[in-house]
């Protein structure tokens, strides 16, 4: 098994990793995640010059002509930095993945990635293969470095490599203290995959300010985020913390000076609960896969199905997407195959010339669908 997520010397002070294919990834990461335009450029800019050698960014978040400014601005050459973007899931045909990476290019101004991943495996349409193998193709083509995946369960990694011979070099999920996601990990360990945590810190739990980590944090004499950081680097993970202010980036990336003991990993695992999952409702994801394992009812599926986000792979973040798709059935549209991006104000535009409904109450009728998204209710709620 090639070494996966292993210390491997360091890049800019921070320790390294080399994936299964032999890139080498820092071990921590700028997530770049609503950083647009000029303002974005100069947040990436800070984060570069605090240390940051790789910048995620993503087709989805409209971001990546600012990461390329940001690199061609920075002053650090660009063979120094690992740069990321991602395939959205309404993209994964053959054809459609690639010159959908192609524009990505453009839209960056560079000639390669360092590394690309499908964005979602988007399991009801089946072309994540089809997708994943575009990229390895690509990567032929010296337009990627490395081909990795989000959000993707054991049973689609397996497959993936059934039908192409290869593992995803990473595969970028959920994960912090109150969903650790042990399995996944143990799993990727297994197959050479390394784990990289999307929302480290949990954002919308407030998990700072949890008073087990606060106390934590104190005896270990750091901030809250910092322990979480140094969580997730001892647990082997490569976290993304987002932040475009430059003394909250350089905080974040302050975690190799200090350790934890086992006691204190121990505790913050603990925290791990159920509900932890910063979505409110099951994913179509999830809950295909928990058909295929044979775990739930073919009724039950359809049960959770029914009030699930539908995997349109317009969006990393659960529960947008379906509140979306839901608004458009109510109000007696059909969006294209795959769904689109569903925050942003051009669908709701759309919406608004189609069906006469004012911007202002698609986002009220939104709104509402993401307070009830669980009870099964979504569709009548929002006519």
């Amino acid at each position: 098994m090639p070494v996966t997520g292993g210390y491997a010397g360091v890049m800019s002070g921070i320790p390294i990793y080399t994936l299964s294919d032999g890139l080498t990834l820092p071990a921590i990461a700028l997530g770049t995640y609503n950083l647009r335009g000029e303002a974005g450029v100069a947040s990436m800019i800070s984060g570069v010059e605090a240390g940051y050698r790789m910048l995620d960014s993503a087709f989805n978040d409209e971001n990546e002509g600012a990461l390329g400014q940001a690199v061609r601005r920075c002053g650090v050459p660009r063979e120094e930095l690992r740069l990321v973007s991602k395939l959205p899931g309404r993209h994964q045909r053959y054809d459609e993945a690639v010159y959908t990476l192609e524009e990505s290019l453009m839209r960056a101004g560079l000639d390669y990635w360092d590394m690309y991943l499908i964005h979602w495996p988007n399991p009801k349409r089946g072309l994540y293969v089809e997708a994943f193998q575009a990229l390895l193709d690509a990567r032929d083509r010296g337009l990627i470095r490395s081909v990795g995946v989000c959000n993707f369960l054991p049973e689609h990694l397996d497959r993936v490599h059934a039908e192409t011979g290869e593992y995803p070099s990473v595969n970028q999920i959920e994960l912090h203290p109150y969903f650790p996601q042990a399995s996944a990990l143990e799993y990727h360990a297994q197959v050479g995959v390394l784990t990289e945590s999307w929302s480290p810190l949990g954002r919308k739990w407030r998990i700072v300010d949890d008073p087990a980590i606060v106390a934590l944090a104190a005896e270990a004499g750091v901030s809250p985020s910092r322990l979480i950081l140094r969580w997730h680097y001892q647990l082997g993970p490569l976290p993304l913390p987002k932040s475009g202010h430059p003394e909250r980036q350089r905080e974040n990336l302050d975690i190799f000076s200090f350790s934890l003991s086992p006691e204190q990993m121990a505790a913050i695992s603990a925290l791990g609960r159920p509900d932890g999952r910063q979505a409110d409702q099951t994913s179509s994801t999830e809950a295909y896969g928990m058909l295929s394992a044979g775990k739930i009812t073919e009724a039950e599926y359809v049960a959770l199905e029914d009030t699930a986000c539908p995997g349109c792979g317009s969006c990393s973040y659960l529960g947008t997407a379906n509140t979306m798709c839901a608004l458009a059935e109510a109000l007696g549209m059909t969006l294209p195959d795959g769904g689109l991006a569903p925050a942003t104000s051009a669908v709701r535009m759309m919406m608004a010339e189609e069906t006469g409904v004012k911007i202002m109450e698609l986002v009220e009728k939104q709104i509402t669908a993401r307070k009830i998204i669980t009870n099964g209710s979504i569709r009548n709620a929002i006519k």
